[in-house]
């Protein structure tokens, strides 16, 4: 029974991460680039570095783990659009910032940097976007049941890429797992996907 309950988790997280990949970037709609130049100018010409116990505050509370650099919440939610751009499907609706990676990287963008260091968390993101599923249907239906059982060196829902998942999916769907309560923050619960 405990697998089943660890199941469910994981495939929740795989839908909130697929949408946030597929649907976030760094391009605003009609070819505009300013959430391009934005990104350029504040997360790479600013950069703060982290305090020693490797955490980020103040005005700058969000850490890309990729850059290492402590983000304000502007320049965060640019980065992660732009990160989530590099890796959807071209023509992918990224603008909208109630759904998809548009949602996710405004209101959960610490979680997506974390899910980004993990190439399993990310094909996890895809694969659920890609086959518009959600929750246990990621699993259950055999759309990303192989990848999920593989994930991690075939660690599977026991690993760190599903636990990334899951991760941003309490934060897509303002709810609680584990340690991590995010039913009173800021902002919508992000749906699924953009259509």
């Amino acid at each position: 029974m405990r697998s089943t309950s660890s199941l469910r988790l994981l495939t929740i997280g795989f839908l909130s991460i697929g949408l946030h990949v597929a649907c976030s970037s760094d391009k605003s709609p009609a070819g505009s680039s300013s959430s391009n130049s934005k990104a350029d100018s504040g997360s790479k010409s600013s950069c703060v570095k982290p305090a020693k116990d490797g955490t980020c505050s103040g005005s700058t509370p969000i850490l890309d783990q990729q850059s290492g650099c402590c983000l304000d919440q502007t320049d965060a939610t640019s980065q992660c659009e732009a990160n989530s751009a590099s890796m959807a499907p071209s023509g992918t609706n990224v603008s909208d910032t109630s759904c998809g990676a548009g949602c996710t990287c405004t209101y959960c963008a610490s979680e997506m940097f974390q899910c980004s260091t993990h190439p399993d968390c990310v094909k996890i993101l895809l694969c659920a976007q890609a086959h518009n599923c959600v929750g246990t249907d990621c699993y259950t239906s055999g759309a990303c049941t192989s990848l999920i059982d593989h994930s991690d060196n075939d660690a599977g829902i026991s690993g760190d890429s599903v636990a990334l998942a899951q991760l941003v999916n309490a934060c897509a769907t303002k709810t609680t797992i584990g340690t991590h309560d995010y039913t009173n923050r800021d902002g919508n619960t992000c749906m699924a996907g953009c259509q």
